[in-house]
């Protein structure tokens, strides 16, 4: 974690009695992968998504989302380019929209980790757990 990555997450602790009502509009799962991400995931990504490359960023898009999707965008980056980190890193990224959770609320997020999982394994092939801040 970077110092911003575990202040903002001591900020949410205070308030996360208040936010419990709130709706859940997006969330983003990283992946970092040491030197490069698998190629075997790569392959999986691309049985029923194609590679649109923008800047230094891959996207992968069904013939049909184009370039927007509600409900969910999978990404590929150099993360050590990015954040100019001295060692090799990258980074499959999961961005699960509110089209995905249908208006979820923050108290009810819990349930949803095993539906992301699942999600990510059926698109990328890796087994992941999520865990709660």
């Amino acid at each position: 974690y970077t110092e911003k990555s575990i202040l903002l997450k001591e900020l949410l602790k205070k308030l996360e009695d208040q936010l419990q009502d709130s709706y859940v509009v997006r969330i983003d799962i990283a992946i970092d992968f040491e030197n490069k991400i698998p190629n075997k995931v790569i392959k999986e990504l691309c049985k029923t998504r194609n590679p649109f490359v923008w800047k230094n960023t891959t996207y992968y898009k069904t013939e049909k989302e184009k370039k927007t999707n509600q409900k969910m965008d999978i990404k590929k980056y150099n993360k050590s380019l990015k954040d100019d980190l001295d060692y090799p890193l990258e980074r499959l990224e999961f961005v699960f929209k509110g089209g995905y959770f249908n208006k979820l609320q923050l108290k009810d997020l819990e349930n949803s980790f095993s539906r992301m999982e699942k999600s990510i394994k059926k698109f990328a092939g890796i087994k992941v757990e999520i865990e709660s801040i």
